[in-house]
């Protein structure tokens, strides 16, 4: 990830778009990201589901402001989303066999309908961010904004990754 990001995404970035608004967006992401962790993080009560459920919550909100910008972006440049695309998958590649992992060693068959019908639901909101992004007319200062905006997701996949 850290390869992808340094050697990939960066370098295409650099010279084609306006370094304030990058900066802008990415510092905005990272910090929205952050601090949707840490209102997750909290323990509300001691329900079994709750846990399950604050995940599927986080990665809904996650789908939202990262597919969104990976239709804008896809608007803007093709081959920059493509790259950005690529980097979420690598990025959720991981967590996905981490979270599956642990769904088979509970081994409980409501788990799996769940896990699936979640996964139905987050693919769907990614889709419908990812077409509304593509739906969104930019303008240049924007445009700066949203590519920050997808560095700064993934960064924060980065340090996510790291923290865990």
């Amino acid at each position: 990830m850290v390869l992808f990001i340094i050697l990939e995404f960066i370098p295409h970035i650099i010279g084609k778009y306006d370094y304030t608004g990058v900066l802008l967006g990415s510092t905005n992401a990272v910090v929205f990201f952050y601090a949707l962790t840490r209102l997750t993080d909290r323990k509300i009560s001691t329900s079994r589901r709750l846990p399950f459920i604050a995940m599927i919550s986080g990665f809904i909100l996650h789908s939202i402001p990262t597919g969104f910008s990976i239709g804008v972006t896809s608007a803007i440049d093709g081959i920059l989303a493509m790259k950005q695309l690529k980097g979420m998958f690598i990025h959720h590649l991981g967590e996905g066999v981490g979270i599956a992992g642990l769904l088979f060693k509970q081994g409980n068959e409501v788990r799996f309908a769940s896990a699936g019908a979640s996964v139905i639901v987050i693919t769907l909101v990614f889709y419908f961010s990812v077409l509304a992004g593509t739906n969104y007319q930019v303008n240049e200062h924007i445009a700066n904004w949203v590519v920050g905006v997808a560095l700064g997701s993934l960064i924060y996949a980065l340090m996510h990754l790291f923290e865990t």
